[in-house]
């Protein structure tokens, strides 16, 4: 499937989109063509999701958004599930000036607790899953839980799934995010949900849902 997404133009704010764990970032495509809709440049950022550390692709991230703010671009991230703890992990880089808001679909947070449990042999396989464990020494749980804040609202907001068969509501909180709400909805339906999309547009714009 390709994306079809309007032309890119200067004036207007980028949103970068990251898929979560397992997935491709053709599960993102709903998300970007609405946004792109909404008068958005899209870029639907691409990574390998089962085998590399987090940290790998927070690194990879971080030197994309570099370049953005070489470029002096406005920009925004939309993530999905690990795709928020990989934008997590190249905040700690340092600062972005371009950087405007950042909304996390379904984040685990706090960790998963099912990784925890998964057979050491898995987790050794797919290391990722033992990165997300909800266990107190994972990587998810070794980043700092604070949260941005604008003058205008938070920098960060989390939609969570009520219906989440993955990522527990507890598990998506962040320290410091008054941004939060949970939708009917489970952990992929966040994707396509019209719902959704239009508090993530309503975030990006003025850091609050409404």
């Amino acid at each position: 499937m390709k994306q079809a997404y309007r032309a890119a133009s200067d004036s207007r704010e980028r949103v970068v989109l990251l898929h979560g764990f397992a997935a491709s970032s053709l599960v993102m495509w709903p998300m970007g063509c609405w946004l792109n809709g909404c008068g958005f440049d899209i870029t639907n950022w691409r990574y390998g999701s089962l085998i590399q550390p987090i940290a790998n692709h927070g690194e990879r991230l971080g030197e994309y958004l570099r370049k953005l703010d070489a470029s002096e671009c406005r920009y925004s991230i939309v993530a999905h599930s690990m795709g928020s703890i990989i934008t997590r992990s190249a905040l700690m880089q340092g600062t972005f000036r371009g950087l405007n808001r950042v909304v996390m679909l379904a984040p685990p947070n706090r960790g998963l607790p099912f990784a925890r449990l998964t057979p050491g042999f898995v987790q050794r396989f797919l290391k990722p899953l033992k990165e997300l464990s909800d266990a107190s020494d994972s990587y998810v749980n070794s980043l700092p839980r604070t949260s941005l804040q604008h003058s205008d609202g938070s920098a960060i907001g989390v939609i969570a799934a009520k219906y989440d068969e993955f990522v527990p509501i507890a598990s998506t909180r962040l320290d410091g995010c008054e941004a939060h709400i949970s939708l009917n909805a489970t952990h992929n339906s966040l994707l396509i949900s019209v719902t959704a999309a239009k508090l993530v547009e309503s975030f990006l714009r003025h850091g609050r849902f409404e």
